[in-house]
């Protein structure tokens, strides 16, 4: 029997989680942004789970310090000092990870008996020819 190993990858905060921008008055990304930190919580690698526990004290200690271990981070810009806070719903930002680490769990699982019921070699080729076709549409798009 050959086991397969499928590596599934995730951005796990998406740009339009505006509750990640501790700042902008409205809740959404700010214009005049002039590094990455000012857009939201800025978070090199972080295992979301391990053993298949969601490692919830751990997001929160990053998303309340923005990944920098202080409870505020000062930015400084030619026309203001800024100080800005942790993110500002984080009860909703463990929502959404819980959701996308269960939509990605049960990818996994629809994977999984895809390569069961058609064999790997199906789906394999089924993969090649999706990403294929991403990147003729890319392609053509940015012409």
């Amino acid at each position: 029997m050959v086991n397969v190993v499928l590596y599934i990858v995730v951005s796990i905060i998406p740009p339009y989680s505006s509750h990640i921008i501790p700042y902008s008055p409205l809740g959404s990304m700010p214009p005049l942004s002039t590094s990455l930190r000012e857009e939201g919580a800025a978070i090199v690698a972080f295992k979301l789970v391990q053993g298949g526990v969601f490692m919830e004290d751990g997001i929160k200690n990053l998303l309340m310090n923005l990944g920098d271990g202080h409870t505020h981070t000062h930015i400084h810009t030619r026309s203001k000092h800024l100080i800005i806070p942790g993110a500002r719903r984080i009860s909703d930002n463990l929502s959404d990870l819980r959701a996308q680490v269960a939509a990605n769990h049960r990818g996994v699982q629809l994977m999984g008996g895809l390569v069961q019921e058609y064999g790997w070699g199906v789906v394999r080729a089924y993969m090649h020819h999706l990403q294929d076709c991403a990147e003729k549409s890319v392609r053509e798009m940015l012409r």
